[in-house]
């Protein structure tokens, strides 16, 4: 499995290696591979305004397969290592955001008082 985070720079998931697999990009994006089918790659496009995806890790074969939920596992993560009291959101991101995504991420910086 990858997720790649991402905004900028240079992009290199496992599944880029397909000509295909570009079409499918999105502001963020997850691969899963199966060890039984080393020629398939499920992709998870992750856009920037949606909840981040749960997605389905492969086990053995034969074995259903296990659910990731990225989303609140970052959520979990968010809360015990205090970010909400340590980062600073009134700060530009960098990469900076631009348009739509821009103006939707300051609404919710002035939702929750940031702003």
């Amino acid at each position: 499995m990858e997720i790649d985070l991402t905004r900028s720079g240079h992009r290199e998931l496992l599944a880029h290696r397909w000509a295909g697999a570009r079409q499918y990009e999105s502001t963020y994006q997850a691969s899963v591979w199966r060890a039984d089918r080393p020629s398939c790659c499920g992709l998870y496009p992750i856009h920037l305004r949606e909840r981040l995806p749960a997605i389905r890790i492969p086990l053995r074969p034969g074995d259903p397969d296990a659910v990731w939920d990225i989303q609140s596992i970052l959520d979990s993560v968010y809360a015990s290592s205090r970010y909400d009291r340590t980062a600073d959101y009134r700060q530009p991101c960098n990469p900076p955001l631009s348009g739509d995504d821009a103006a939707w991420a300051d609404a919710l910086l002035k939702a929750a008082g940031w702003r």
